[in-house]
């Protein structure tokens, strides 16, 4: 946990690790205390499980039931018939699976869970390996978008043939940034004034190879914890809980950082209406004429405004702002060295009154 002060408001920040899998899945490998521990090193404040339409995970008191310094979330990832339209589900018992995915999607809404719709977009660089896709887009009622997922985004570009050694060993070398695509989809849903959060994800399987007297991980989780994470902001006087932890991810009160190019420190940035007024990520501002977007970052990097899904506005600055004149949703991409470093979730700005 950091403590931030953002335009003279306080907030904790909370680090964590979305979307493993644990050996209670089908195609599970490693059990959850060996996780806890993984997490544990890497200073993960929360992780969650989201075994593959299971929840057995439920099962396992002694690190579940708060019984360690790390906050572990049960979730599960159902799927339809086809293996397609995955969805990350939260605050949840139940798990409805393997049937047409407007009854999951509808019934998980009407019962009040969170949802995250998983890789809805994927790419392949060989016929090898099938692809996992969010295919019917009038399907929407979820909280928010997984807009990037490492293994999904590690093995699109993965041709064993080619460059397999490569990318089981040096796995950062080719997951870059998120696919476009999928911002485009978030994005759109954004602008139809869906209000939908964004989250990165690891989905760690923690896949156990040999070869011959070889024994190797092929993206271990002592690895992925160190990659993607989404990090929500939780006022100084809200409880680190389950429940405080899940709605700001739902609201999007959140960015989305790959921590294999830096650690975010001293990141902040958030809305300043120059009135007394101010928001951060998920927040909505009314418009004022001195409004300005402000940013400060560890490290010189290459920052990109957004508003309503286009890009208006560049910097390569450490710290500095953008002058905002029109009401729409803005968020920021920041990039270092052609690396997606940094993924805000959006502030909304509202016409004057």
């Amino acid at each position: 946990m950091w403590k931030k002060i953002i335009l003279n408001r306080k907030f904790n920040e909370y680090s964590g690790a979305i979307h493993n899998h644990t050996s209670y899945s089908k195609d599970g490998r490693i059990p959850l205390r060996e996780i806890v521990n993984y997490a544990l090193d890497a200073k993960l404040d929360f992780i969650t499980t989201n075994d593959h339409n299971d929840l057995a995970c439920l099962q396992d008191e002694a690190y579940v039931k708060n019984k360690t310094s790390l906050l572990i979330i049960v979730g599960v990832e159902v799927n339809d018939p086809d293996d397609n339209h995955h969805l990350l589900v939260f605050n949840t018992n139940k798990v409805i699976t393997e049937c047409d995915p407007s009854i999951y999607v509808n019934t998980y809404t009407s019962e009040k869970a969170i949802c995250f719709a998983a890789h809805p977009n994927e790419r392949r660089i060989t016929a090898e390996f099938r692809k996992y896709e969010w295919i019917d887009r009038s399907l929407n009622k979820f909280d928010g978008i997984e807009i990037w997922n490492y293994g999904s985004s590690w093995l699109g570009k993965v041709n064993p043939i080619f460059n397999g050694i490569l990318c089981v060993f040096f796995p950062e070398l080719f997951v870059r940034k998120p696919l476009r695509k999928n911002l485009n989809f978030w994005d759109d849903l954004n602008l139809a004034n869906l209000r939908k959060s964004a989250i990165a994800s690891t989905d760690a399987h923690d896949v156990i190879k040999k070869k011959g007297p070889f024994t190797f991980r092929i993206l271990s989780y002592k690895r992925l914890f160190r990659t993607l994470r989404t990090n929500v902001l939780l006022p100084e006087n809200v409880p680190f809980t389950e429940d405080n932890v899940l709605n700001a991810l739902r609201k999007g009160h959140s960015y989305i950082c790959n921590y294999a190019m830096g650690k975010p420190w001293t990141f902040y940035a958030a809305m300043d209406s120059g009135e007394g007024k101010s928001a951060i990520f998920g927040e909505e501002i009314i418009l004022s004429t001195g409004m300005k977007f402000h940013f400060n970052l560890p490290l010189i990097c290459d920052v990109h405004l957004y508003h309503n899904g286009k890009k208006i506005d560049s910097k390569h600055e450490k710290n500095g702002c953008f002058k905002i004149n029109e009401p729409g949703f803005y968020r920021l991409e920041i990039s270092r060295y052609r690396y997606g470093w940094i993924y805000t979730n959006p502030i909304y700005v509202l016409p004057y009154k």
